[in-house]
């Protein structure tokens, strides 16, 4: 499955998981350029990340994170696979692969999604959950719409990933998503 920007998630973690990076503060810019990546879906920042970091370095960082089926697509990025099984590993493992110090800032950035694009999870996660999240859509074509997303209420994390191809529309994708959250969170009755 095409990944479209949900590789996003996985550039900020390669950056901020940096050895030149990981122990100091960012600079303004550099948080500028990481907010409008993921709270915007900003396809330049994403693609002056590629430049920085270098695809040997992505798709090591990938493998080290436990992502298995990611192959970064050069030139045409927004192409290159994954898998709702990554998406979910991703996000569920988020504490865990986040430096310390970069932690609270990644995490904000996933929670403060801009409102045009808080579809699909956080839609369908019940009253009680909060969602950090990253999406990735096809241009309103509905070939690709997917999310991956961390879900925390009280102790309790979970990770989703959800990819949907070959929608009439985003829209559709979208709402696909949504209904597939509500149903994995939704109460099951109790059996005696």
């Amino acid at each position: 499955m095409r990944g479209v920007s949900t590789i996003k998630s996985l550039l900020l973690l390669t950056y901020l998981r940096q050895p030149a990076v990981r122990y100091r503060s960012l600079s303004g810019a550099e948080r500028s350029l990481l907010e409008r990546m993921i709270r915007f879906s900003d396809n330049g920042a994403a693609g002056t990340l590629i430049a920085r970091l270098g695809e040997r370095r992505i798709e090591s960082e990938a493998r080290r994170i436990g992502l298995r089926h990611f192959e970064l697509i050069h030139g045409f990025w927004g192409l290159s696979p994954t898998s709702a099984r990554d998406q979910a590993h991703l996000f569920r493992t988020l504490d865990r692969t986040l430096p310390r110090r970069h932690r609270r800032f990644a995490r904000t950035l996933f929670r403060t999604i801009t409102a045009a694009q808080r579809w699909g999870v956080p839609r369908g996660a019940p009253s009680g959950w909060r969602a950090e999240f990253k999406g990735g859509w096809g241009y309103d074509t509905g070939k690709a719409t997917h999310q991956g997303a961390r879900l925390q209420n009280g102790k309790r994390v979970l990770g989703i990933g959800v990819t949907t191809f070959g929608s009439p529309g985003t829209a559709y994708g979208a709402a696909t998503i949504e209904g597939v959250t509500r149903a994995l969170l939704r109460p099951q009755p109790c059996r005696r």
